[in-house]
Order: structure tokens, then sequence, then C-alpha cells
């Protein structure tokens, strides 16, 4: 399993019913793990100018470009379901390690997340000063600003929608609950994605592009 705790309910449930089902009650099967990744690779290129080289603009200047991809991760796609014990806040979330109402409509974790793509880029220029090398760089992660999606609502497959708005199921509670909590759910939900941040604790895309700049002094 791809946690130490994933087959407790199962052993639980068995045990406490028939002391003889606990060894049925254990997984069997061999499937793939959450974080399994079939494909991961990164490039790497360094070009830089040495002391002398390059005349004053280019002397001691470097470039490096750090382009990484990989294929996703596993998950497995369930059905849209009821609230069960949740409120209407957290609608179509089918929390990670709460199984209860979660009613999966394929193997486990047949399938996979997109992949992602990023590109990182530093630049710097080392000049000496009072006795010092001076490295000044500018550090630019995700160069081209891609959202990668790095993992997904389970009952969509994707990371845009958790299923809740278009499930026919739940077609007379929002009527009953009004135009204005689609639009907030929308908002905090979908386009913030607060509720699975507290109950998942990961997010759906990746950080955006990052920007940092700094010196770095050598003796």
């Amino acid at each position: 399993n791809s946690f130490p705790t994933s087959a407790g309910g199962a052993l639980q449930t068995g045990a406490s019913s028939d002391p003889n089902a606990t060894a049925l009650s254990r997984p069997t099967i061999v499937s793939p793990l959450d974080y399994d990744q079939t494909h991961r690779g990164s490039i790497n290129l360094d070009y830089r100018f040495g002391k002398n080289d390059g005349g004053p603009i280019l002397e001691r200047l470097g470039v490096n470009l750090l382009f990484t991809f990989n294929s996703g991760h596993r998950f497995t796609q369930s059905a849209p379901v009821g609230l069960g014990q949740q409120d209407a806040a957290s609608g179509g979330i089918l929390n990670n390690t709460d199984s209860r109402n979660r009613l999966p409509i394929e193997p486990v974790n047949a399938s996979n997340t997109p992949w992602n793509f990023n590109l990182d880029m530093r630049v710097d220029k080392t000049v000496s000063l009072a006795g010092l090398d001076l490295d000044v760089y500018a550090y630019i992660q995700n160069v081209f600003n891609t959202q990668n999606i790095i993992n997904v609502y389970y009952a969509t497959g994707n990371a845009y929608s958790d299923g809740f708005l278009e499930n026919p199921a739940n077609a007379d509670l929002l009527a009953n609950l009004g135009s204005r909590f689609t639009d907030l759910y929308r908002v905090i939900n979908l386009q913030d994605r607060r509720t699975n941040l507290d109950y998942n604790g990961f997010d759906l895309f990746g950080p955006p592009r990052q920007i940092r700049f700094g010196v770095r002094a050598e003796l």
C-alpha cells in the first residue's frame, strides 16, 4: 500500500467481526503506489565565461538552464457521491485519507495525473571588489509561468472542477442554497482551492513563476 495505515480499516473490521476474516481482509492484489511516476528526467545546460574572456560585460558571466519533466503520479478516479457527514461547503471534495464515501470506478491507481514540464534559469556574474568576489545573480523558477497540474479531484480526474456543481444529485440542494452559494463555491473551492487544501493538505497546481535576486560573497 501507499501508506502504512492504508489497510487499517479493512483489517480492523475483519478482526472485530470474525477472527478468521483477518487474513482475508489483507490486500492480496499488487497495484501501483500513489507516488509512482513512470517517467521522470531532467536536462541541465550551463555556459559561462572565465576571467579575461568575452570582454568587460561577458567576463565571468554564467547562464544555467534546468529543464525537468515527469509523467505525473497515480490516482484512482471515483464516482461523485453525496455529502455524507460533510456540509455543503465542502461539496464534492473526496478526502484522501477517508475512503468511507469513495466509490472507485476503476482499479486502484489506474489513472495518471498529466505530464509536468518546467524550466528554471539562473544568470550570474562575478565581480571583484575590495578583495572579495561578489557573485550577483538572478534566479527564475518556472520561467514560462506554466500551470502544472500536480494533483486532481478524484471525482472528475481534473484540477478545475470537483464535480459537485455538475452532479445531478445535487440539483435540489443547489437550488435551495441559491446562486450566491454557487458563486462563493466557485471562488473559494474551485479558484482558491481552499477546501481541498484543508482536507487533503496539498495543492492541485505547482508553484507559479518566482524571481529571486541575490549576492554571494567569496574570499
